[in-house]
């Protein structure tokens, strides 16, 4: 060649790995997506590759430009090819957890607490594949050394100028060309599959075409559903709360519309008399004493290992017998929380008894200012001390912004805990739970001395992915024999948890703050951790939203009772505030959990939509089309293998539909209740942080 530099067989070499790299990582995604290379081309596998081949010269397009300015491009090549790689492999990770491409609205709202699971994220990446793209990568950064070393490269500036541009020019031919071809319409939801796109490009579409926030795209898609003649999306949620399935889905306005047109949701929540001393009988609390409330949300915990007879026994002796002796267990429970931020997704719908922020960052991370009402603040309001405990840090993924706004006076988090001595860990994201509940208990009794009534609330965290066996916790023989990786890590955990529980329950029941109070033991969300057991394709579905519901009270009046019917996480707040006999203003979709029709479980991925209601069960993945139902009543889809097929109701299936969507645009446009009707200013409110 004339000038060296311009096409060299370093520089040949040092492309060809980098691509390598990014093909190894597409392959981690096409095992995670569960099928095989010969089905891939009906997904477009050949797009995914094209963009592999076309990204990987992203570092030479700056090479060649940088040598305008006569910089040597070493450190910019170096700097794109890794910032590449970095891309894939997070974007790859999060699917094999969540099971949903990292979008770009993920990476910016909640990047800085990506240090707090930094070991979560390393278990996820070590696969494989991955370990052969880092080896590929690696040979890329060192043939581009020897491609340029550190001198700008030399010849004439404008043929590398050129050069450089006309790459740039490819790159953003190439990422056009689905759209232009009608692969791919990237204005609308339908988009590749994640195993045919590039995160890069995929993220550049979202920035690009997302110039607006996502407020500005939710407030945008309300103004489309109001031409089109829809209801308001408070008036939708509201319909959704008054919904019974043997009226079908409703059609008129809904008893609260017609009372307040402007904010359908905010209602006066007030149990009669009667109804409120039923519960507290069956709860076996006095009925003339202030109820205290001890929330336990429980990380990663799911309803499978505890029911499941093989698992059960093992992994959960203790829980089980507290339960049978304290307890009512919720046997079919059910979570809406799948997407980035699922405990703090949970704990809002357990809390605040409202349905997630689907398609959109965590209320409590970017919403935080979102008016509505928490059994933090309804319990403030009425006089009680409230707190917050948890393992990890007091404003991890936000929280202590929003509690604090809501209710919550006192927030101990990890720092407060480290302070008291206590410096086990389990993991990288808090401190361990054993410690944590003992000294949790020991601080709840010094903020209600006397007997005094509370409300608080404590999350664990040390069955946090990733899973690995403990010492202090192996999993016994014959069900150690059963079971291997991740799956027996996850039981191992949650036998530490039953151990740990088992410690804060013994020493709580035989301390006054027990005295008339109900403590909820809830599963914030399930996990994609396998059991070895085979399931069908229904029960695979329902491992994911099922979590470990029950109630203990010190006189439990029918100790042992199980509830089969399904029930949500929102209907814990209706029950709770209902067997304290509270009064006030809530925006609330549940509807207790010893209502006789449930609130249907709802949960959207994109455009897909899965349900649960008392008489059916109806799953988006299971099909292509509409989502294949079956006959629910009187079932556990998950437990029981039996399946009577039925026919899908597209009538229910859009009205379904229509609430995701309004559920959205009511969180992200704070469309629930007037402004100042829950969300307090912490100043001068004598909140402490911990």
């Amino acid at each position: 060649m004339k000038y060296s530099g311009i096409i060299t067989r370093w520089g040949a070499a040092a492309y060809f790995a980098l691509l390598a790299s990014s093909v190894a990582i597409r392959h981690q995604l096409v095992g995670d997506f569960g099928v095989s290379y010969a089905q891939l081309t009906e997904f477009k596998i050949w797009v995914g590759w094209i963009y592999d081949a076309t990204v990987a010269l992203i570092p030479f397009a700056l090479a060649r430009l940088l040598r305008l300015a006569r910089v040597p491009p070493f450190p910019a090549w170096i700097t794109a090819a890794t910032a590449i790689w970095v891309v894939l492999v997070a974007n790859a990770s999060f699917f094999r957890y969540f099971g949903a491409r990292l979008d770009w609205w993920t990476v910016k709202h909640q990047w800085a607490s990506v240090g707090d699971v930094e070991q979560s994220a390393g278990a996820l990446a070590a696969t494989g594949p991955v370990a052969l793209s880092l080896v590929f990568l690696v040979l890329a950064l060192a043939a581009a050394w020897k491609a340029y070393g550190d001198r700008p490269l030399s010849g004439p500036g404008w043929i590398h100028g050129a050069l450089g541009i006309s790459y740039l020019v490819l790159i953003v031919l190439v990422r056009q060309s689905p759209v232009w071809m009608n692969v791919v319409n990237l204005g609308e939801q339908n988009r590749l599959p994640v195993v045919s796109e590039h995160a890069l490009f995929a993220w550049w579409a979202e920035a690009s075409s997302d110039t607006e926030t996502v407020g500005e795209r939710v407030r945008g898609d309300l103004e489309s559903a109001r031409r089109a003649g829809l209801p308001g999306p408070a008036e939708l949620l509201a319909r959704f709360r008054d919904f019974r399935e043997s009226e079908g889905p409703p059609q008129g306005a809904s008893i609260r519309a017609r009372e307040n047109p402007a904010f359908p949701m905010l209602r006066t929540f007030e149990p009669g008399p009667e109804e409120a001393k039923a519960l507290r009988e069956r709860l076996g609390l006095d009925v003339s004493k202030p109820v205290k409330v001890l929330v336990l949300i429980l990380e990663t915990v799911r309803a499978f290992e505890y029911l499941h007879p093989e698992t059960g026994p093992v992994v959960f002796p203790r829980l089980r017998s507290w339960v049978g002796r304290h307890g009512i267990l919720f046997q079919q429970a059910y979570n809406s929380s799948l997407e980035m931020g699922q405990t703090v997704r949970g704990q809002f719908s357990i809390l605040c008894s409202s349905l997630p922020n689907w398609g959109a960052p965590a209320v409590v991370i970017q919403y935080s200012t979102t008016e509505v009402a928490c059994l933090q603040g309804v319990f403030r309001d009425a006089g009680h001390a409230t707190a917050w405990f948890g393992g990890e840090r007091a404003n991890f993924h936000n929280k202590s912004a929003f509690e604090l706004t809501h209710g919550t006076r006192e927030m101990y988090g990890k720092e407060y805990f480290l302070a008291r001595g206590i410096t086990e860990r389990i993991g990288d994201l808090g401190v361990a739970d054993r410690p944590f509940y003992q000294e949790t208990l020991r601080t709840l009794e010094s903020l209600a001395p006397q007997g005094g009534a509370y409300f608080a609330s404590a999350t664990n965290t040390s069955t946090h992915f990733p899973f690995s066996e403990l010492e202090e916790a192996p999993v016994p023989e014959p069900l150690r024999s059963r079971v291997s990786g991740p799956y027996r890590g996850y039981l191992s955990r949650l036998r530490y948890l039953d151990s740990a529980l088992d410690g804060l329950l013994s020493a709580f029941f035989q301390s006054p703050a027990s005295d008339n109070a109900v403590v909820v033991l809830v599963g914030d969300h399930s996990t994609q951790v396998r059991p070895p057991w085979p399931l069908d394709a229904v029960a695979e579905e329902e491992l994911e939203y099922r979590v470990f519901l029950a109630l203990l009270s010190k006189g439990m009046k029918r100790p042992g009772e199980v509830v089969h019917r399904p029930v949500h996480q929102v209907d814990i707040a209706p029950t709770v505030a209902a067997a304290a006999g509270l009064r006030a203003p809530v925006t609330w979709v549940g509807r207790g959990l010893f209502a006789p029709e449930p609130t249907p479980w709802l949960l959207a991925r994109g455009n897909s939509l899965s349900y649960r209601t008392l008489g059916r069960g109806c799953y988006a993945e299971l099909s292509e089309s509409s989502p294949r139902c079956f006959e629910a009543e009187g079932r556990d889809l998950m437990m029981d293998p039996e399946r009577v097929q039925v026919d899908e109701d597209p009538r229910l299936t859009e009205f379904f539909r229509e609430v995701t969507r309004a559920n959205r645009q009511a969180l992200v446009l704070n469309l629930l209740a007037p402004r100042g009707s829950f969300v307090r200013s912490v100043e001068g409110r004598g909140v402490v942080l911990r």
